[in-house]
């Protein structure tokens, strides 16, 4: 998966949603215990948004930053961003 938002709609949790969407019907549909993610080193907002999510750091190779989430039944609550529509939230 890849995530690219237009600069006038960045800041609003777009991207942060987007991730918690597909955690919360990956555990259904992965076969893995966890899910692998990985930006460029510098995507210092890429890398928030994972973590906020869950990730942790795994490792650092070739200017990227390779990050790991667990997969659970656990699911992250999936609230409307800033902006957005009502209802976006209650998928």
């Amino acid at each position: 998966m890849g995530c690219s938002i237009l600069p006038e709609y960045r800041n609003r949790g777009y991207a942060t949603l987007g991730l918690k969407l597909l955690l919360h019907v990956a555990p259904d549909i992965v076969p893995e215990k966890e899910l692998y993610l990985r930006c460029q080193e510098g995507n210092i907002a890429s890398l928030r948004v994972m973590e906020k999510c869950g990730a942790r750091v795994h490792h650092r190779s070739g200017g990227y930053v390779f990050s790991r989430i667990p997969l659970t039944d656990d699911r992250l609550p999936l609230d409307t961003p800033a902006g957005g529509q009502s209802g976006a939230g209650s998928l």
